[in-house]
C-alpha cells in the first residue's frame, strides 16, 4: 500500500496561524470561524496525537520501570503491587515534566511529527488503517469546504446586518441567482424583489435595522450551499470588486475545493463525469480515469485545507476594509 505521507498534513496544522485582526463588529463571525476552524484542525491531526500521546506514555512507562528495576524487563515475581503503583507515580511525573521524550531514530521533530510517523508506519503496513486514515483525509476536505461555505454565509449576514442603508438595499433590488443557460429562476418562488409578510415583521418587532441579513437568508433571498451562489451573494451587494475572493482560475482555487467535496459527498470519492468536467483544466485530475477511486494523501489534504483558510482571510479582510471605508 502507498505512503499516504500524513506527516505533511501534520506539518501544515502544526505551522498554521489563524489570527486575524478585524473591526469589532465582524467579532461574530470572526469567533464562528477561529472556532470551527481549530475544530477542523483538530480533527485533522487526532491520529499523530493519540500516536503521539502513546508513544509518549510508553516511553516514559519504560524510563519509570527503568528507575525502580534497574531495568526495563522484569518478571512477574518483582512486579509487587507496591513497585507498580511506584512505576505509575514514576510515569506520571515523567510525562508531566519531560518534553520532548528521548524517542530512538531519525531527526528530532514535534511528538505530533513522531506521532504522524507512526501513523504513516501503519498505514502502509494496514489495509484497514489506510482505509481509515484516507477517509479521515478525505473527510478533512469535506469539512474544509464546510467551514468557507459557513464562514462566508456568517460574514456576508453580518455585513448586511451593518450597513442595512447600502448594502441592505443593493441585497433587495439584486436579481435572484440563475442557473447559467436556464431563462427561469432556479427557484421557480424568487421573485425580482422581496415580499415581507406581517408575520416576518413582527417576528423582528417591526425592525429590522440590524437584521436586514438575517432577514435575508433566513427567507431564502440568498443561499450559499454554492460557489456560485455565494460568489452572486457577494457580488450583489459588494460589485465585481469582491470578484478575487472568489477566484476559479489555478489548481488551488476555492473552485477546486467544492468539486473535490462535490466528489466525496456525492460518489465517495468515484470519479464521474461531473467531477472530470470541473477539473479538465488541472493538470493531475484532469487524468484521471472514469470510475476510478480519488485517493487523498496528506500534501493534498494540507493544499486544499490552506486553500479553504486563505480565501477566508480573503473575504475577512475584504470585508473588514469595506466596512471600515463605508459607515452607512
Amino acid at each position: 500500500m502507498d505512503n499516504l505521507n500524513y506527516m505533511d498534513l501534520m506539518r501544515w496544522a502544526e505551522s498554521l496561524v489563524m489570527e486575524l485582526e478585524v473591526d469589532m463588529s465582524l467579532e461574530r463571525p470572526l469567533r464562528n470561524y477561529i472556532v470551527n476552524g481549530r475544530r477542523l484542525l483538530a480533527l485533522a491531526m487526532l491520529p499523530g496525537e493519540i500516536s503521539a500521546h502513546v508513544a509518549k506514555l510508553t516511553a516514559c512507562t519504560t524510563m519509570a520501570a527503568h528507575a525502580v528495576f534497574g531495568t526495563h524487563f522484569f518478571s512477574e515475581a518483582m512486579a509487587t503491587e507496591a513497585r507498580l503503583n511506584e512505576i505509575n507515580q514514576k510515569t506520571r511525573e515523567y510525562f508531566s515534566t519531560i518534553d520532548p521524550v528521548p524517542l530512538p531514530g531519525g531527526p528530532l521533530r514535534t511528538e505530533r511529527q513522531r506521532g504522524a510517523q507512526m501513523i504513516d508506519d501503519v498505514s502502509t503496513d494496514s489495509p484497514i488503517a489506510n482505509m481509515a486514515i484516507e477517509s479521515l483525509l478525505s473527510n478533512v476536505i469535506v469539512q474544509a469546504w464546510t467551514l468557507f461555505e459557513t464562514c462566508a454565509c456568517d460574514l456576508w449576514i453580518t455585513s448586511v446586518n451593518l450597513r442595512p442603508e447600502s448594502l441592505g438595499k443593493k441585497a433587495a433590488s439584486a436579481q435572484p441567482y440563475k442557473v447559467k443557460g436556464k431563462e427561469e429562476s432556479e427557484k421557480p418562488n424568487d421573485t425580482d424583489g422581496v415580499v415581507i409578510d406581517w408575520e416576518m415583521l413582527a417576528h423582528y418587532k417591526f425592525d429590522l435595522s440590524e437584521s436586514m441579513g438575517t432577514m435575508f437568508k433566513v427567507h431564502r433571498r440568498f443561499d450559499f450551499d454554492r460557489l456560485a451562489k455565494i460568489g452572486h451573494a457577494y457580488k450583489a451587494i459588494f460589485g465585481k470588486e469582491v470578484d478575487a475572493c472568489f477566484s476559479s482560475d489555478g489548481e488551488d482555487s476555492i473552485f477546486i475545493l467544492e468539486a473535490l467535496r462535490n466528489l466525496f459527498v456525492h460518489t465517495g470519492g468515484v470519479i464521474d463525469h461531473v467531477f472530470m468536467s470541473r477539473v479538465k483544466k488541472h493538470s493531475t485530475f484532469s487524468k484521471m480515469k472514469l470510475d476510478s477511486r480519488f485517493i487523498v494523501q496528506g500534501p493534498m489534504a494540507a493544499k486544499y485545507l490552506d486553500v479553504c483558510f486563505s480565501h477566508c482571510k480573503k473575504l475577512f479582510e475584504f470585508v473588514n476594509k469595506w466596512i471600515k471605508a463605508n459607515p452607512k
